[in-house]
This record gives structure tokens, C-alpha cells and sequence, in this order.
């Protein structure tokens, strides 16, 4: 029997004709030592039938049966019942590769995270991109998903995914990350990731889209509390970015309506300040069209700008 118990969390809802792919790329593992934990999260269909149908048939299947509370919710029950000593996490719509737990089982004794890459297909099985992340802080930021890392169980210790969000990873794996230290990148594609049409992150998002500024300022806080002063360097220039895509990319009705609130989020970025100020007027009153016309006068007033600066702090 392997050393190291690995816990595979798999939330499950509303995926049944995904879920028993799902199921058996991690029952088939070439590594034994394994609880898969499968956490029904109310689904309306057949999904909580098959995974009862799963559990006699192999006894390192535990089944847990809840009310709705969204995959956050459903990744921590998961934490909370879990005994193994590393994590890793599963969208019940997703399959790994077999030999995926073995072939990082080595690195278990000397790191506390490690990372891997993924395969990104549609439903008729086309692959539309392969990806391995940079190991750094803003490889991280940039690609927060959590199912393609597994975790030393510690690392949770005091940490939960926030409830309700649809941006669950962009809050905690920057974080985590940045706690665990000691993380292995292995340059191997072992993640199935499934594009459905009708997903959560594919579907009308209303006031959620908002959620990715809460994100960023969740993380922005953290930073900065904890003194990471390079990351948090680093952490601004993508939330600028992410900040300005997103205004941009929005209608003039839609920047109007939502004026205060955007401001709001904005201020908690430490965004919303002189040296931005153009471009914020940019993206907020001016079509589209002109602003793209007028991108190359904001760029050039913020080199000056950010030389003054300099220049005045200098003096």
C-alpha cells in the first residue's frame, strides 16, 4: 500500500451523463491508496442514484447526500470529512488520466502542492487547448483553477472556499499557493477539462460577474496584510488589467447603471485614482469605437505620467 492517502473530493451536480466517466478515471487509478469522496450537492437528477449505485462497489467510495449549496459548498463538506493527507479536487463533468496519482506520489514527501497540466476539449471530444501553468504567483493568479493541483491537507487547515461565489478559486488558490512554499511543477497533461455549453461559467452570470472584482480584492488584502510586497506588485498590474478589460467590454447603459458600483470595487483595488483617471473616463463615457481610437493617447499619458512620478519622487 502506498504511503500517502489522497482524498478526491468530487462535487456532483446536474451531470449525470458525464458523472460515471468521471467516477471510474479515478477508480481505475493505478495508485490505490485513495478516498473519493462524492458529494451529491442536491442534484434534481439521477446523479445521487449513481453515485449510491458506485459505493458497494468499491469501498473506498464514500457518498454524502446534501442540500444544494453550490460547488463551494460542496468542496467543503468534502474538506470536512476527508482523512487523507493530500487533496485534489474534481469537477464531476471532468476524468483524470490514469496514471496521474502515481506519477506524483514521488514528489508527496518533499512538496506541498503540485501542479500539473490540463487538456481542454468540447463535447464532441475536439481538443481545443493544452496548457501547463507557470509556476510563479502570477501563473497562479492568472490560471487560479484548483482542480488541476493537489494539495497537502494542511494547507486547508483553516481555509474553506466562500459560499455562493462563482469565482471560488480566484479567492483561495493565490493564497494557498503562496502558503504551501514548497510547490512541484510537473510538465505532463493529466487533467480532463470538459467545455459544456450550459456549464456554470458558460451560463448568464447577473450580478456574479461581479464576483471576480471580490476576488481580486479578497487576494488584495491578503497581500497586502501580510507584508508580500512583490506579489502584491504583481497583483495590481493584473487587477488594473482585469479591471479595464472588463469596463471596456461593456456597454455605455450597462457602465452607467452600475457607475457606483463599479467605482466602489475599484477603489478597494486602488484603482480608481489620478493616475487612471483618463482611461476610467474613457471606459465610462465614450463608445467603444473612440476609445479604441483613443487607447494610444492613454497609453502615452501614462508613461508620462508614471515618469513625473518617478522624477518627483526622486526630488
Amino acid at each position: 500500500m502506498e504511503k500517502y492517502k489522497i482524498s478526491v473530493i468530487i462535487p456532483v451536480y446536474k451531470v449525470e451523463k458525464y458523472l460515471k466517466k468521471c467516477i471510474d478515471s479515478v477508480i481505475t487509478q493505478d495508485y490505490q491508496n485513495l478516498e473519493i469522496i462524492l458529494v451529491d450537492d442536491g442534484s434534481p437528477d439521477n446523479c445521487g442514484k449513481i453515485c449510491d449505485e458506485y459505493k458497494p462497489k468499491d469501498s473506498r467510495i464514500i457518498v454524502v447526500h446534501q442540500k444544494n449549496m453550490g460547488l463551494s459548498g460542496a468542496r467543503n463538506t468534502g474538506l470536512d470529512i476527508s482523512t487523507g493527507d493530500f487533496i485534489h479536487f474534481i469537477d464531476s463533468d471532468d476524468w483524470i488520466e490514469p496514471n496521474l496519482y502515481s506519477d506524483v506520489s514521488q514528489y508527496f514527501y518533499d512538496y506541498n502542492m503540485i501542479m500539473f497540466g490540463y487538456t481542454y476539449l468540447d463535447e464532441r471530444g475536439n481538443i481545443l487547448t493544452k496548457f501547463i501553468l507557470e509556476n510563479s504567483f502570477k501563473g497562479v493568479v492568472l490560471n487560479p483553477t484548483a482542480w488541476n493541483k493537489i494539495y497537502r491537507k494542511e494547507l486547508f487547515k483553516d481555509t474553506r472556499f466562500p459560499l455562493g461565489k462563482i469565482h471560488e478559486d480566484q479567492f483561495i488558490t493565490p493564497i494557498v499557493y503562496l502558503e504551501a512554499k514548497k510547490i512541484k511543477l510537473v510538465k505532463k497533461y493529466y487533467y480532463n477539462y470538459l467545455n459544456r455549453e450550459n456549464s456554470i461559467m458558460n451560463s448568464d452570470r447577473g450580478e456574479k460577474e461581479f464576483h471576480g472584482f471580490e476576488a481580486f480584492i479578497y487576494v488584495h488584502k491578503y497581500l497586502k496584510d501580510n507584508n508580500y510586497k512583490a506579489e502584491f506588485i504583481e497583483h495590481k498590474k493584473i487587477e488594473k488589467t482585469y479591471a479595464f478589460n472588463f469596463i471596456n467590454n461593456k456597454n455605455y447603459n450597462y457602465r452607467i447603471k452600475n457607475f457606483k458600483k463599479l467605482k466602489t470595487y475599484l477603489k478597494e483595488m486602488e484603482v480608481f485614482n489620478l493616475r487612471n483617471f483618463f482611461f476610467l473616463i474613457l471606459c465610462f463615457l465614450l463608445p467603444k469605437g473612440i476609445r479604441n481610437k483613443l487607447g494610444n493617447f492613454y497609453r502615452n499619458y501614462l508613461k508620462k505620467y508614471s515618469f513625473m512620478r518617478k522624477l518627483r519622487e526622486k526630488i
